[in-house]
């Protein structure tokens, strides 16, 4: 989607496009790929993990869910991507929209031995 809305080659060019309209924060998901966001002007990447997908349905809700929990809860940008990544990463291993949704722990366990 953002190259398409942008009409750049690159997921990162993508983001340094409209990098150039806000100073907020940014960053884009890409699947099984790594997640990558803007530290400033450096393009960074958080790697995701490696599960089986079996239903992707409620995968962005819960990497936005987890991302925003962790910033809430005082993580920086890049920590609460990794926690965001691995709540999505769990919902997408399980059959189901929010009843495949991971619980807490779980996620805490994927990060611990992730």
């Amino acid at each position: 989607m953002l190259a398409a809305t942008t009409g750049r080659r690159t997921l990162a060019e993508g983001l340094a496009a409209i990098a150039r309209h806000t100073a907020a924060f940014l960053a884009v998901s890409d699947g099984p790929n790594d997640i990558i966001f803007l530290d400033g002007d450096a393009v960074r990447r958080i790697p995701v993990f490696h599960i089986r997908a079996v239903d992707t349905l409620g995968a962005g809700d819960a990497l936005h869910g987890g991302f925003a929990l962790a910033l809430a809860e005082g993580q920086n940008e890049a920590q609460a991507l990794r926690f965001g990544a691995a709540a999505a990463g769990l919902k997408c291993a399980r059959i189901g929209g929010s009843g495949g949704t991971p619980m807490r722990p779980e996620v805490e366990a994927l990060l611990a031995n992730g």
